[in-house]
């Protein structure tokens, strides 16, 4: 088979020697031309080739499209070529037939590699493009597989944190822009608010590069910026006013409110229909009761008074806020003064990303690394960090840059296992980040992160308390923190539950890292828990009857309930085994006897497990305590699994003994015991 296309053999020979020779090369390591042509823009003449990697070649580098080839006659190389390959990918007949990541570069410049280096240093938001210096691979085409290779191996987009310039890496997120143009059109102020590092100012920045496209003014008030946090509100309005050609109007106090009024008129008055649009970002940070400046007590309420006042009387101006706080919209009043963006300013909230958005934007980026994630694994990363797009990369990245420290060779393919070995080094990279996303939840709402605390505790009765006699946990939910699909609260991101959990065992100096209960209330505590272990399993009986689902012990219900109550306070191995025996008869035995009766031999493992997966993690847990209570002791002969349960109930290390250890699994066993009966019972 010919190596060109034969609709692109006609085209290829119009181009230069030097050109048809780069193609040459290309197709001796196995790369197909599929399409040929020069292109003349941004002031510079390139040549272009769409190349069609072998099956081959796309496993080993992920290419999935055809791949641009660039190549530049000229001795020299600078951003122009970039220019004008960025507007040549968003255009036909590249857009949507090439990869739209990574192109290849082959240059007549000798040192393209450093250029192209310096290049990325300094936009990290740019496509990849992998230099050739032409000569390279004239005499040795095989150079091509390892400059290629070499190219992956130092890219990982993943490790990128700072807000994004340019759409090229921006994923997800259509719902939320979606819903700010619809604002946009209407004319209606919208403010965005999302948990730290959720892509607020990214989501913002893109809301940017959309007006000004549409030759709208957007002015970015960046309010953590000291020169806001430390100026008056009538400086804040007259950085404003130079921003649209107003700054010499007199903006002293007095005058000023008169002055941005003057300016912002005249400012829509000379550009005909165009809008001017006022973006506040981190507009907690001059909001009064969180701003660090107590002059903001009074100067949020003239800021805005003043900008309300234009804005009356035009509609064509228009004011978008973006912080984590909703308070700036949510209080009618400020120290008796009334809030002036109370009731007119829609929130918009950025939470995690959808699985779907997840895959697709670790997809992409793991393409460009030459590494991939199979289905279980991204399902993993998506439960364990819940789609925080900060955290998802974070932990994407460690996985990649821990390859690299093996030695691992080109392509890499990442499993469920992978995600699971990994877990504790990743997490401990990642403390200081997910401190970072909480830790502003606990200084703005002290209540909320006190009830998000109990929740990662397992007092679910708590919060449900608090959240029938307050309006505390409603900014969870609309933060994506807590979600209730399910009908039952839960934390969406299982290392913010961890963190919560180990956060409060340090704080409270404990050397567990669940709350044990004291010793004269365990009688009470074990009385009170089995019955509602028992009540809510009827509970659970009757909505699984209901609606038709898989029984769990047949029609006769849990035939030895009555053994229930023979479950008493643990104090030693001895005990602790006698009523993990009597949980495990109860209820796991049960359920397998059942599985035997209808010629089910595996019931316990296929049918419970996926019909009732929090159910079934609560009495495998009893199962595996049952197995290994007699081998508690015995650190060899500990098996992986309870090895695991171990660590989530005590924190546990080899070789450390804790404290009541007997009592506190029980007090654990019986703990998630009941809140997956009450999770699978609420359960929609």
């Amino acid at each position: 088979m010919s190596l060109v296309h034969h609709k692109a053999q006609g085209s290829l020979q119009e181009l230069s020697e030097r050109c048809k020779i780069c193609a040459q090369k290309f197709t001796e390591v196995g790369f197909i031309v599929k399409y040929a042509a020069r292109l003349n823009s941004h002031k510079t003449n390139l040549e272009i080739l769409f190349l069609e990697a072998t099956q081959n070649l796309k496993e080993k580098f992920g290419f999935e499209y055809e791949i641009l080839l660039i190549y530049s006659k000229y001795n020299t190389f600078d951003s122009r070529t970039i220019s004008a390959v960025d507007s040549y990918m968003n255009s036909s007949p590249a857009k949507g037939r090439v990869e739209s990541l990574v192109y290849f570069v082959v240059s007549e410049y000798k040192n393209v590699y450093e250029w192209m280096s310096s290049y990325f240093i300094e936009n990290k938001d740019a496509k990849i493009s992998i230099p050739f210096f032409l000569n390279d691979i004239l005499a040795d085409p095989e150079k091509i597989f390892d400059i290629i290779a070499k190219a992956y191996f130092s890219i990982n987009k993943f490790k990128d944190t700072l807000p994004l310039s340019s759409d090229t890496y921006f994923f997800g997120r259509e719902n939320e822009f979606s819903n700010a143009l619809e604002f946009f059109t209407t004319k209606a102020n919208f403010g965005v608010f999302g948990l730290r590092k959720t892509g607020k100012t990214s989501f913002l920045l893109k809301i940017k590069r959309f007006l000004e496209a549409k030759e709208h003014q957007v002015v970015f008030i960046e309010c953590q910026n000291p020169r806001v946090g430390f100026s008056r509100w009538n400086t804040v309005l007259q950085d404003i006013a130079n921003n649209i050609g107003g700054g010499k109007l007199n903006f002293e106090e007095i005058h000023a409110a008169n002055s941005i009024k003057e300016a912002v008129n005249n400012y829509l008055i000379n550009n005909g229909n165009k809008r001017l649009i006022l973006l506040f970002d981190e507009i907690e940070q001059i909001t009064p009761e969180t701003a660090p400046e107590t002059h903001w007590d009074k100067d949020f309420v003239l800021l805005f008074q003043s900008l309300r006042s234009v804005q009356t009387l035009n509609r064509n101006l228009q004011i978008i806020l973006a912080g984590l706080n909703t308070i700036c919209i949510d209080k009618d009043r400020f120290s008796k003064r009334q809030n002036p963006l109370f009731g007119i300013v829609s929130p918009i909230f950025l939470k995690g990303f959808t699985l779907k958005e997840s895959t697709d934007m670790i997809n992409k980026l793991s393409k460009i690394s030459c590494v991939s994630f199979d289905n279980e694994a991204i399902d993993l990363i998506y439960n364990k960090y819940g789609g925080h797009p900060l955290l998802t990369r974070l932990a994407c990245s460690y996985e990649i840059e821990n390859e690299k420290q093996l030695g691992t060779s080109l392509p890499v393919r990442f499993t469920r296992n992978n995600i699971i070995e990994d877990q504790k080094a990743r997490d401990r990279e990642l403390v200081f980040y997910i401190k970072h996303v909480i830790n502003e939840i606990e200084d703005y709402y002290p209540d909320e992160y006190r009830m998000l605390e109990k929740l990662a505790l397992g007092d679910t009765d708590f919060f449900k308390l608090q959240s029938a006699i307050t309006s505390s946990g409603k900014y969870l939910y609309n933060y994506g923190i807590l979600s209730d699909i399910t009908g039952y609260p839960c934390i969406t991101i299982d290392v913010v539950n961890d963190y919560l959990i180990i956060e409060n065992a340090r704080r409270e100096g404990r050397t567990t890292i669940f709350p044990v209960v004291e010793a004269n209330k365990r009688e009470l505590f074990v009385k009170t828990r089995i019955n509602s272990i028992i009540n809510d399993m009827r509970q659970l009986e009757q909505k699984i009857k209901n609606e038709n689902k898989p029984s769990l012990f047949g029609h006769n219900s849990f035939p030895l309930a009555e053994k229930l109550l023979e479950v008493s306070v643990v104090y030693n191995q001895q005990t602790f085994s006698s009523v993990i025996s009597i949980l495990n008869l109860v209820f796991v035995e049960s359920i397998e006897n059942y599985g035997t009766n209808i010629k089910q031999s595996k019931y316990f493992w296929s049918t419970i497990k996926h019909t009732y997966p929090q159910l079934h993690e609560a009495l495998h847990r009893i199962k595996v305590y049952r197995h290994g209570s007699h081998h508690l002791e015995l650190n060899q002969k500990i098996g992986k699994q309870l090895r695991l349960f171990l660590e989530k109930d005590l924190g546990w290390v080899t070789g450390i003994e804790v404290e009541d250890k007997y009592w506190l699994l029980l007090q654990r066993t019986l703990d998630e015991l009941m809140r997956a009966i009450q999770f699978e019972t609420a359960k929609k």
